[in-house]
């Protein structure tokens, strides 16, 4: 009798502890609904304590897998929260940098979110979030799409350029050059970025050569007329300038060259100097030659400094020597003509002084009139 009033009695008690764990189950269902969480865990612990200790295991494990489903919402809706703030401020810079057309830099700042929650939250349960991805991927496509087309249209570029300074073509690189300037400015792959400053680079250096050829070739044309008018020591000046400019811009090939030029200069200079003291040693030896009446001798001489004086530019020599030729030729035609009228005189004279000594008188004065009239003749100039 004893033992069933117990077991009745056990029954009821555990009637009223279901009954309690009924009521209670309401409550915590009610503060879920309410989104008061912590009250909700707390009244569900209260029911698994109950439950265990009336031994209602599935009562007690069904109530376990509801505090940890809430603790799941509660950290989900932790992560949403943080999520949500960033959205707020990513969504603000994507538009601000779409605005400015810095896709690139939206991009970065997207995917840095995205791949941040990816793996806890599904973009997808947002609206407004899955938009801004979606969003955000069009207008990554288009720029991959202009990239595309920007790379290929520069690589077609960079093999005519290489080409053009391969072969030193200046005008040619330069056109391609410009051709690639707007390319360049919206082309955003660093590598290919790099490729081309290494190409304009080699374009300046290729343009720096060509503008210091063209500086070189003008100055060696200078040098020569100066040596055409025997101005060496301006010559040598202006190839010791051009020299250091090489030397400066390290141009090796350019500057042997010059040293080369130098060299022949000097050269020439040292001949032209010799020339200028074998033509004042011959005007010493003319000087001498008219001293002791050695006309032909000093002609001779004159004619040589003549040909030295054409070879070195010296008009001024081959006019004065060719002058005094010519009077050294007068000098030499009365001297001749002196000497022929001596001779006759001479002959005469002693035709007549014969005639005298034989006294014929008549035929000596014949004589002597007609020496009157040569002599006369020769001081008239006749």
């Amino acid at each position: 009798m004893n033992q069933e009033s117990d077991t009745r009695r056990e029954e009821k008690n555990k009637m009223d502890v279901i009954a309690t764990i009924d009521e209670l189950r309401i409550i915590t269902n009610n503060h879920y609904i309410m989104g008061r969480l912590n009250e909700a865990i707390k009244t569900s612990e209260t029911i698994i304590a109950l439950a265990r200790k009336s031994d209602l295991d599935s009562v007690a494990n069904e109530q376990i897998q509801f505090v940890q489903s809430i603790y799941s919402k509660m950290e989900r809706d932790k992560i949403f929260i943080q999520i949500k703030e960033e959205f707020n401020s990513l969504k603000s810079d994507f538009e601000n940098l779409i605005k400015n057309n810095d896709i690139v830099s939206a991009h970065k700042r997207v995917e840095a979110f995205r791949l941040k929650y990816e793996k806890n939250f599904d973009f997808k349960d947002n609206a407004e979030i899955f938009e801004l991805l979606s969003d955000e991927n069009k207008h990554w496509k288009h720029y991959l799409e202009i990239q595309g087309e920007i790379i290929r249209k520069l690589e077609s570029l960079e093999i005519q350029l290489e080409s053009y300074l391969t072969t030193d073509n200046i005008l040619l690189a330069e056109e391609a050059l410009k051709n690639a300037e707007e390319l360049r400015k919206n082309l955003d792959d660093a590598d290919l970025i790099t490729r081309w400053e290494t190409l304009e680079a080699m374009y300046l250096e290729l343009r720096k050569r060509h503008n210091i050829n063209e500086e070189i070739e003008t100055g060696m044309e200078e040098v020569s007329a100066l040596t055409d008018d025997y101005q060496y020591k301006e010559a040598l000046n202006l190839i010791d300038s051009m020299i250091m400019r090489a030397e400066k811009e390290d141009l090796a090939e350019i500057k042997q060259n010059l040293e080369n030029k130098k060299r022949a200069t000097i050269d020439a200079e040292k001949k032209y100097k010799s020339l200028l003291e074998e033509i004042s040693e011959l005007d010493l030896i003319v000087k001498q030659n008219l001293s002791l009446n050695q006309f032909n001798e000093a002609i001779s001489n004159l004619e040589q400094i003549i040909k030295i004086s054409r070879f070195i530019g010296k008009d001024e020599y081959v006019q004065n020597c060719t002058l005094l030729i010519g009077e050294i030729e007068t000098k030499i035609k009365l001297l001749n003509r002196y000497d022929g009228v001596k001779e006759q005189v001479q002959e005469l004279n002693d035709e007549g002084l014969l005639a005298l000594t034989q006294k014929k008188f008549s035929k000596a004065l014949e004589i002597f009139k007609t020496i009157h009239k040569i002599l006369r003749d020769y001081t008239q100039g006749g």
